[in-house]
């Protein structure tokens, strides 16, 4: 995503780049170089990995994952990224209208489930 979007905040870069995807920002990663950057990804629920490669390796302590080069990063490396988080957990209802099937009958109650879909 660009840095050019009128956003004030990195912070507010970072949500605005999860909306423009589509996608929640605990299930995104941002990529930088700077120790603010940790902070405001951190600070928008995402993932951070530094590219060590302008400020030292303590600044950058506060990030998920510090590579020198970008082919460090592998799928592992992702994958322990989040691998504490629990990702969609769906909540459905399953519409029993207590009729077996047929028209015109039952409560129009339900049950509800639980069903996690893991994607790794």
């Amino acid at each position: 995503m660009s840095a050019e979007t009128g956003y004030e905040t990195e912070s507010q870069e970072f949500l605005g780049a999860s909306l423009r995807i589509q996608k929640p920002p605990d299930h995104c990663m941002v990529y930088d170089t700077s120790p603010s950057a940790t902070i405001a990804a951190h600070d928008s629920d995402m993932r951070f990995v530094a590219l060590n490669n302008v400020y030292p390796s303590y600044e950058l302590s506060g990030s998920d994952l510090i590579v020198k080069t970008y082919q460090e990063l592998n799928l592992q490396n992702v994958r322990k990224l989040f691998g504490d988080r629990d990702y969609d957990l769906e909540v459905e209802q399953e519409v029993d209208d207590g009729d077996g099937g047929r028209e015109g009958g039952g409560d129009g109650g339900g049950r509800w489930s639980v069903s996690r879909n893991k994607r790794w």
